[in-house]
């Protein structure tokens, strides 16, 4: 598995001689699905110990408190539907846009291959835990400290740094979705880049929209 983070070259070239397998791509997606449930947790967890400590109107602490109970309880589904969802969706698509180039190759060994271009949004739920603790902190410093102005909040250098690394972990995923898609699709990695580049493109435009007050500030 961690041959498909480093050489994903080598390991599709490998893996496309085997049977499909649905045990590991199934393994990937529970894993997946898990860390994010745990970020999502962690940051909720922290929400709540902020409602808890920081004064408030009376009575909203409870009331904020269970709204981020809610919350997660919604976004423990969302997750798991989602994900699959994704999964589903990038497979479709990267199936779609390669018959343009008389792509071979069965639509389930591309979902297998898929899966593990999945593997770096592991590590983007880790900095999407570290993004929501960092809010977390400007908040309960803008509370306790009303001179510390929101322009002084969002000029931190290291919120800049958060969404650099997430379009990092896409454009690696996208890097081991073109030699997926290039061995699945038996056509060249030139011809898997262009139909991996069209969602991999889309991700980051919306990553640096989602992320635009921290880079403009």
């Amino acid at each position: 598995m961690l041959e498909a983070l480093t050489k994903p070259n080598s390991f599709f070239g490998r893996k496309i001689h085997e049977d499909i397998e649905w045990k590991t791509p199934i393994a990937i997606i529970a894993l997946v699905i898990v860390v994010k449930i745990l970020s999502s947790l962690i940051v909720a967890a922290g929400a709540i110990e902020l409602f808890e400590n920081v004064p408030i109107v009376d009575g909203m602490e409870n009331f904020a408190s269970s709204m981020m109970i809610i919350w997660f309880v919604i976004s423990i589904f969302t997750t798991i539907i989602g994900t699959l969802l994704w999964w589903l969706f990038y497979s479709a698509l990267f199936y779609i846009i390669s018959s343009i180039f008389k792509a071979e190759g069965d639509f389930s060994r591309v979902m297998e291959f898929v899966s593990y271009g999945l593997l770096p949004n592991i590590f983007r739920s880790v900095i999407e835990v570290f993004y929501g603790n960092k809010l977390l902190l400007m908040l309960e410093n803008g509370i306790n400290d009303p001179t510390l102005t929101t322009d002084a909040m969002l000029s931190d250098p290291v919120m800049k740094v958060v969404p650099l690394l997430m379009i990092i972990f896409t454009l690696w995923s996208g890097y081991i979705w073109m030699y997926g898609l290039s061995y699945s699709r038996n056509i060249s990695v030139k011809n898997a880049a262009i139909a991996v580049a069209i969602p991999v493109v889309l991700s980051i435009l919306y990553t640096l929209f989602e992320y635009r007050i921290f880079l403009m500030g």
